[in-house]
């Protein structure tokens, strides 16, 4: 009897202490995990994701209002990526296309108003931390596995029992930029994330990912396709895969975003903007943005 009490305590308090810092002498390291990481990554030569996106305002202890409904579409193809949402609501479009060295092309537009070119904008990918809350959680250890760069930072911080999995916890932040990102891995579900907080150095949480589901596909290659982003407690949203294709023939003509004549454009990273004289792939008038700065040095 005493060691059946003995055992229920034992019980309770793992799962109810379930943060444990780490031991020195612990042989998991964060260059282990993130080789885990980059490991599953590099099985995914290609993956294009088909999915739903609804964000809810919760009004009291049982009623919600949904607030939009998107229908999305990721793509990734080595280091190119698109991201494509349509808002049910409106049919209002924003389509993305990230460049190789990790601008992030923008285009916004609603196509039941043709007479409208719309907006452009060519900002950096790190930093629009706004626009991550759309991409699927798929994306988000790809981001732990890519290369760092001189201003970036990942360290392991702490274990914590995740859903009743072990997870490590893994920080990355951005020397000379005010945010950081936290990663709980699961290694044993291909080195992937069952909850991911985006926040600021200063511990502020600006919006948190959790109920993430993990499955497993062929060659051992585990993703997540659901899971519930929160911006607080009262505004979330909902993640479900419908459709995930995986190493599957891509042509390149997916990633092209191309804005039409009249398209005002707007370069954050240089400070610039544009208006589109005629059609033009946003590639090319990347090219002629670096071109002419430089000429100007």
């Amino acid at each position: 009897m005493r060691k059946l009490i003995l055992i229920t305590i034992l019980l309770i308090s793992f799962f109810s202490f379930n943060v444990f810092a780490l031991s020195e002498n612990d042989d998991i390291t964060v260059d282990y995990i993130l080789s885990g990481i980059q490991h599953n990554a590099s099985l995914i030569k290609n993956i294009a994701v088909n999915y739903k996106l609804i964000f809810s305002q919760k009004l009291g202890k049982s009623e919600e209002k949904i607030l939009w409904e998107y229908d999305m579409k990721w793509v990734k193809k080595g280091n190119l990526q698109y991201l494509e949402r349509t808002d049910l609501t409106n049919g209002s479009q924003i389509i993305s296309s990230i460049t190789p060295e990790g601008e992030n092309l923008t285009w916004y537009k609603n196509p039941k108003n043709p007479e409208d070119p719309g907006l452009g904008s060519i900002g950096e990918e790190e930093t629009d931390l706004n626009a991550l809350t759309y991409y699927p959680p798929e994306r988000f250890a790809f981001d732990v596995a890519k290369p760092q760069k001189p201003r970036a930072f990942v360290k392991l911080t702490g274990i914590e029992i995740v859903n009743r999995h072990l997870c490590y916890i893994v920080k990355k932040g951005f020397n000379n930029f005010n945010g950081e990102q936290r990663y709980w891995i699961d290694i044993k579900q291909g080195f992937q994330p069952l909850k991911i907080e985006i926040g600021t150095t200063d511990g502020k949480i600006l919006f948190w990912f959790d109920s993430i589901k993990l499955e497993e596909f062929a060659g051992g290659i585990w993703i997540p396709v659901e899971a519930i982003c929160h911006q607080d407690e009262d505004y979330k949203g909902v993640y479900k895969t419908v459709e995930v294709a995986i190493n599957q023939d891509i042509p390149d003509e997916q990633f092209i975003l191309k804005w039409t004549d009249g398209t005002i454009v707007t370069d954050v990273i240089r400070g610039l903007n544009f208006k589109i004289g005629q059609d033009i792939t946003a590639e090319e008038l990347l090219e002629q943005i670096r071109e002419l700065k430089e000429e100007k040095e």
